[in-house]
């Protein structure tokens, strides 16, 4: 099974947000300060009308197939304030996923208590700037724990070089719906 690529939002008006020189500068400036520090990154928390608009652009990609979803998954720490608020503004049930069901120093109870997984469909929201790096671990932690469950994940590419080349070759995740925001770059694409 081939994995399906959705270009769902190639739009004019996201070409015209890669345009935006006050946009660019903010996410240039967060990827200068270090992709290592989880602080530089939730930077872009800060900035009300930036994060408002890439929440916007995320749930107009998924669309129709967004009340297909019974839960949202947040996957890792940097992917818990764009998921929570996906899911608190278009009203989708949210959790916690990460590598490990278990304790971090941040969450403490990762495995949705009192939620039975199984047969569900999750759409994972991978951070905004880390591009489905962790993506293929949050799938696999989510189908060892549930039964039949439809795991597919979101995420907002703006350097699309970061995105994680096994979560395009495995064919284990033939069946994953991948809605990322922009194009692909011609090594991604000489992947596919």
């Amino acid at each position: 099974m081939e994995t399906k690529l959705r270009y769902l939002s190639r739009s004019l008006d996201s070409l015209e947000f890669l345009k935006n020189n006050r946009i660019t500068s903010i996410i240039k400036e967060s990827y200068d300060r270090g992709l290592q520090d989880l602080a530089n990154e939730w930077w872009i928390y800060s900035q009300p009308k930036l994060l408002g608009y890439i929440v916007e652009e995320l749930y107009n990609m998924v669309g129709e197939k967004w009340r297909d979803y019974d839960y949202l998954a947040a996957l890792g720490l940097n992917g818990a304030p764009l998921a929570y608020l996906l899911g608190s503004r278009f009203m989708k049930r949210t959790f916690f996923v990460d590598d490990e069901w278990g304790v971090t120093s941040f969450f403490q109870q990762i495995k949705p208590a009192g939620i039975d997984l199984s047969g569900k469909n999750v759409l994972i929201v991978s951070p905004v700037f880390e591009s489905g790096l962790k993506a293929c671990r949050g799938i696999d932690s989510l189908r060892e724990n549930a039964e039949d469950i439809k795991v597919d994940v979101l995420v907002m590419t703006l350097f699309p070089e970061y995105v994680d080349e096994e979560l395009v070759r495995n064919k284990r995740y033939g069946d994953v719906t991948l809605y990322y925001l922009f194009s692909w770059t011609k090594k991604v694409r000489m992947l596919i």
